[in-house]
Parts: structure tokens; sequence; C-alpha cells
């Protein structure tokens, strides 16, 4: 039988070791979240990964159709031709290219400016849709197409507050991971 000093020995040794294992816990997902979220790099490398889906790519191009057909009346009823346009351009090397540094930018206003405007536009998508559908038979005559926004996150809402507390959380990443690493 153990004695009661003993026994308080073991809790305080079992509390140490629960302790030390959230610790553990929490510096690996402080350190996963410093690496997988708070690098803009890491960030962009995973987003621009997602292109090799088809399901991915399939959205992206429906949502590229879809945004320009809503900031250009003149297209709406013709969303296939647009989408199908789409797709060819997302599979290019350029366009990856270009995913990648709107990403980046993306990441960059989310964690410094929670009022800016947060949406995912490629840089020269507007354009090179509009070069791929002027190939088409009937498409030659085009009103301008500006690049579109693939995705926006709001600045009100759950996600503004979530907005206002990234800087907060990339400040703090680093500090805590060493804290509790």
């Amino acid at each position: 039988m153990l004695s009661l000093p003993a026994m308080g020995q073991r809790r305080g040794i079992a509390a140490i070791l629960a302790a030390a294992a959230v610790s553990l816990v929490l510096a690996g997902v402080g350190a996963y979240g410093a690496y997988a979220v708070l690098d803009e790099f890491a960030f962009a490398d995973r987003a621009a990964s997602t292109l090799d889906s088809d399901e991915v790519r399939e959205e992206v191009a429906a949502r590229i159709a879809m945004r320009v057909v809503q900031d250009e009346p003149a297209f709406a009823g013709v969303e296939d031709p647009i989408e199908d346009a789409a797709g060819r351009l997302i599979v290019s090397d350029e366009f990856r290219g270009a995913y990648w540094t709107a990403v980046v930018r993306l990441h960059q206003v989310l964690f410094t400016d929670a009022d800016a405007e947060a949406a995912l536009r490629v840089p020269r998508s507007g354009a090179d849709l509009q070069r791929e559908l002027a190939a088409l038979p009937g498409w030659r005559r085009l009103p301008d197409i500006r690049d579109p926004s693939i995705m926006a996150i709001q600045s009100s809402g759950n996600e503004g507050l979530l907005r206002e507390l990234a800087p907060v959380v990339d400040g703090l990443a680093l500090p805590l991971t060493i804290v509790f690493g």
C-alpha cells in the first residue's frame, strides 16, 4: 500500500507529465500553424498545388465565369463558353504562377489590413480570358474583361473578426511556440 506522501508525489508527477504533453501539443500546433498558415509562401505553394485537382480547376473556372457574367451583363446566358475558356486558361503555367502571386498578395492583405479589399484576383486573367474567347468564332468584339475575383473575404461579420485577429495571431505564433516548445 502506498503512503499518502507517495500518492501525492505520483499525482504531482502525473500533473507535470500532463502539462508537458499539453505544451508539446500546443508547440506542435503552433509550429504547424506558423508553417501552414502564417508562412505566406508555403500557404501559396499549397494553394497553387490545389490546381492539380480536376474538381478545384472546375470550381475556379465556374467562379471565373460567374464573376465575368456578374461584371458584364452582355455575357448573360453564355456562361458555358466562358467557363470552358477559363478552364483552358487555368491549366497554363502562366496562370499557375500568377495564381501563386495572387495568393501571396491575398495572404499579405489578410495579415496586415483588416479593412482592405481581400479578393483573390489573378493578374492578367481578364485579358488572358478575353484573348482566349476572341479566338472563338463570333467572339471577336468583346467588352474588356477585368480580372475576376475568384473569392473574397469580407471585412465584416465573422470573417471581419478573423481578419482583425490575424495580425495578432501572426505576432504571437512564434513566441508561444517557443514558450510551449
